[in-house]
């Protein structure tokens, strides 16, 4: 079954120095952050905080709401395509605030994947954490 949203919050700030630095931001750069928690039956099976340039992205903010796949947004919308992505995934333990949304005990293992998507000429576009409870999972993802 694929995720489908549950809570979706989208904010813009200033960029931390890495992310600076990851999408090719000046110095007074600004990001979208979003920040959703997706379901799977019914219950938190992954959250996610997403980060993209507030100028690549101009007028994100003052969206309604945001659909259950981004990348379609960003290519119908902003004229972005992904072509490409790489991850890396880690187990972690949760959190306090992790635990309590994924249903799990604080120190639980959980798995952590941070991705790095990219359009056509190599740019870096988005910035994505996502933090699922493993139970009866398994993270797949294909990208086209």
């Amino acid at each position: 079954a694929s995720p489908v949203l549950k809570k979706t919050t989208l904010s813009e700030r200033a960029a931390r120095p890495a992310e600076k630095a990851r999408l090719d931001l000046g110095p007074d750069g600004r990001v979208f952050q979003i920040k959703r928690d997706r379901q799977i039956d019914g219950v938190v099976a992954v959250r996610e905080t997403i980060v993209v340039s507030a100028a690549l992205f101009e007028g994100l903010g003052k969206r309604q709401s945001l659909p259950n796949t981004l990348y379609t947004l960003y290519q119908s919308e902003f004229g972005v395509s992904i072509v490409s992505a790489s991850e890396q995934i880690e187990a972690i333990a949760a959190g306090r605030e992790d635990a309590e949304a994924l249903g799990v005990e604080p120190g639980s293992p959980i798995i952590e994947v941070n991705r790095v998507a990219y359009d056509i000429t190599g740019r870096t576009i988005e910035l994505r954490q996502s933090r699922f409870a493993t139970g009866k999972l398994i993270y797949s993802v294909e990208l086209r």
